[in-house]
């Protein structure tokens, strides 16, 4: 599971804002097109290495992969005019977020099918189920035989 926290999504988003800004304003200088241009697959490795160190594997997703793709070909396109470093991060939240609400859900479901206090008691033909024995428990048993003494068992 990613161990990316609210402060690594701040963090992201701030360095995609300034990139994003400082492409722009590279770009209307004229002589910044080809270094803006050349910027651009390496800020992808670089969110892709970010985020595979942060535990979030860019690979298992190809929409994400196809995001990036797309940000360096539109800045490729348009002469690095128009970055989408914020759009690529805002995606990549969303998916990341989808995933984990998707890993707690699986989750919460374990714990419930593992929790034999809410286990139903008897099968659906009408067989009950065996209980399972607590080694924590009283050590004198219960049932003996199958059949348990008067007063609950208590001596």
């Amino acid at each position: 599971m990613s161990k990316l926290g609210k402060l690594d999504w701040i963090f992201l988003y701030i360095l995609a804002g300034f990139v994003d800004v400082a492409q722009i304003i590279i770009d209307l200088t004229g002589i910044g097109i080809a270094l803006s241009t050349a910027a651009e697959p390496v800020i992808g490795v670089f969110l892709i290495g970010y985020l595979q160190i942060r535990g979030f594997s860019v690979l298992k997703h190809p929409s994400i992969l196809v995001s990036l793709i797309g940000a360096v070909g539109l800045g490729a396109i348009t002469g690095g005019i128009a970055p989408a470093w914020v759009v690529d991060i805002w995606w990549i939240q969303r998916v990341v977020k989808k995933e984990e609400a998707q890993y707690e859900e699986q989750q919460e479901q374990e714990e419930t099918f593992s929790n034999n206090i809410r286990r139903p008691l008897y099968d659906p033909d009408g067989i009950r189920r065996p209980q399972i024995q607590n080694n924590n428990a009283n050590p004198s048993k219960l049932n003996i035989g199958g059949v348990r003494p008067p007063m609950g068992g208590l001596k």
